[in-house]
């Protein structure tokens, strides 16, 4: 199965809920929220709006290195980071 930008977000979102589980995420409502943002980077992949997903994700990425050490650990901001970065390169393939 190849990789695509759509399906790698979505296991993103899935190991963002596990992150959750695990204390990496301190609160629902930030888990929320990041799902929410990886989510619409999602659909605006899908629709073919590359640069709005490019913006999405970044403006994510800037959010969670806010959130460094408060209410994410750093495995936490590492799991995002890391995976955006593959998204990103994967969308900038296409």
């Amino acid at each position: 199965m190849t990789a695509t930008p759509e399906t790698e977000l979505t296991n993103l979102i899935n190991q963002v809920v596990r992150a959750r589980a695990l204390s990496w995420i301190s609160n629902d409502a930030i888990m929320r929220s990041l799902r929410a943002k990886l989510e619409s980077a999602r659909g605006a992949l899908s629709r073919r709006q590359f640069e709005m997903a490019q913006n999405i994700l970044s403006t994510l990425r800037n959010e969670v290195a806010a959130q460094s050490g408060k209410s994410l650990t750093t495995e936490a901001v590492a799991l995002v980071n890391v995976n955006i970065q593959y998204v990103l390169q994967l969308a900038a393939k296409r």
